[in-house]
């Protein structure tokens, strides 16, 4: 049932985001989109592919980071800038901070600090 929920969240954000693209006129050039144009298509964008990512990987912040170094890429394109250079330090980037992401499947245990140990001794 979580997984159905799940799956309507990205199609319900797919379709907003189809809509918007249909719905608002394209600027004609990169430097010309005012932060409208930004937020309208990159926030959508955003929470469809963290949507689609969290289906897959179950862990919503390495889901974020991963949509986050796509929609990175993206914009390294449409600025004609992603090069035989930029893509794989981008991907390495992104692959060295989902590597330090630790996944805990347990809460973390409280560990008694040196000195409360020690009072209760006494």
């Amino acid at each position: 049932m979580a997984w159905l929920k799940k799956l309507s969240l990205v199609i319900l954000v797919g379709s907003i985001l189809g809509f918007i693209v249909y719905q608002v006129e394209p600027p004609k050039s990169w430097g010309e989109a005012t932060l409208i144009h930004w937020v309208l298509f990159y926030i959508p964008l955003l929470i469809l592919l963290t949507s689609v990512f969290n289906l897959l990987l179950k862990q919503s912040l390495k889901s974020l980071v991963l949509a986050i170094g796509v929609i990175l890429l993206i914009i390294l394109q449409g600025f004609h800038t992603l090069t035989i250079l930029t893509g794989p330090f981008v991907i390495i980037g992104i692959f060295f901070i989902l590597r330090s992401l630790k996944t805990s499947t347990n809460p973390p245990k409280h560990n008694r600090s040196l000195k409360l140990v020690k009072l209760r001794k006494q």
